[in-house]
């Protein structure tokens, strides 16, 4: 990953893969174990509740010469269970096969232990449950990692969506994100485009200027000075140094967060209809199943090559398997997010090079 600038701060534990630290009910545990058991084809399950279970357990399959394919234990019980007994029940999991601890003490730096002692890595830590892997397994670690990631995400992401359709209606709220460099002949048409939507919502916009060598931080404040009795609400961050884009994805998202919708711009771009914001919000709230939407948009140059086609497309769901094609959404400025999506945006693996497009498949 890129080194991060020390002025923008430490990134959010939950913005790493296999960081998330939502917490679980019993029901998000159950979800979660069951889609952990379709994913990773896991047969062989044994939740031992007591000392004797897990002897028991033990002793099934070391006569039947069986393995585990996912063992679910309490931690009270794994560490009381004695040096050998742990040994052999570790030596029954399969290559394959993973372990769900859980304990409402949290004695997780000791418990690892346990298991590296074995030959396990974590894979995923929350305040009460861990899930440890094969180092040397069927799938690696980090891919494990990943799969339950997006699991814990996706069911979060579930449940809040779930809660905002059982609400009653409100006037949202849509946060703007304007990522600017170098911009100064081209921001005040970008930002003239943002104050003339209209529709039924609130608007807040951070712009941030990456340290540009023009006057692109000086054309901003004087349009934000001019609109101080505009109802949106401006917030306006110069870095002291340039950082690049994906440097402040991840400040962005924190910023955004709490909002009902998020959508980007670039500050050499501009949108065209003063509906754009409006169009989306009812295009989503219409269809609750989705979490992205993005629009048409066209290339400009002001070097006198005039316009030039970009993607234009009539309303229609489009599949992952196109998205994975020809990336019809084709960068930031056309895209709008549910908010819901925005708590849960991990900074990989779309850290790098084509960031927009790794992060629409990632939505």
């Amino acid at each position: 990953m890129p080194v991060r600038p020390a002025f923008m701060g430490a990134v959010d534990a939950h913005r790493l893969i296999g960081g998330f630290d939502a917490p679980l009910s019993a029901g998000d545990k159950v979800v979660l174990q069951g889609r952990m058991v379709a994913e990773f084809d896991l047969v062989w399950i044994e939740k031992p509740r007591s000392l004797d279970e897990i002897r028991a357990c033990l002793a099934r399959h070391e006569a039947a010469g069986t393995q585990i394919d996912l063992l679910c234990v309490e931690t009270s019980i794994f560490q009381s269970c004695g040096a050998a007994v742990r040994k052999g029940v570790l030596d029954r999991i399969s290559p394959k096969g993973m372990v769900w601890i859980e304990s409402a003490e949290q004695p997780w730096e000791s418990v690892k232990q346990l298991f590296l002692n074995g030959g396990f890595e974590a894979v995923f830590v929350w305040p009460d449950v861990a899930v440890f892997a094969h180092v040397d397994g069927c799938r690696h670690p980090k891919s494990i990692r990943y799969q339950i990631d997006l699991e814990a995400r996706r069911r979060y992401v579930s449940l809040k969506t779930a809660a905002k359709l059982a609400a009653p209606p409100k006037v949202p709220e849509v946060a703007v994100f304007v990522l600017t460099y170098k911009h100064a002949r081209y921001i005040t048409e970008c930002l003239r485009s943002i104050v003339a939507q209209r529709g039924q919502f609130t608007l807040r916009v951070l712009i941030i200027d990456d340290a540009s060598p023009d006057d692109t931080a000086k054309v901003t404040r004087e349009f934000i000075e001019r609109n101080t009795n505009n109802p949106v609400k401006f917030e306006l961050r110069v870095n002291p140094v340039n950082s690049g884009a994906s440097a402040n994805w991840g400040p962005a998202l924190k910023w955004a967060e709490g909002a009902d919708y998020a959508t980007f711009i670039d500050g050499d771009d501009f949108w065209v209809s003063n509906r754009r914001i409006q169009k989306h919000i009812d295009f989503m709230r219409d269809h609750p199943g989705v979490l992205l939407t993005f629009n048409s948009f066209t290339f400009c140059a002001d070097d006198g090559g005039g316009r030039r086609p970009g993607i234009h497309l009539d309303d229609e769901l489009v599949s992952a398997d196109r998205m994975v094609k020809d990336n019809p959404i084709g960068h930031f400025g056309a895209g709008f997010y549910s908010g819901d999506l925005v708590r849960v945006m991990p900074l990989e693996p779309f850290y790098y090079v084509n960031g927009d497009w790794m992060t629409n498949l990632y939505c």
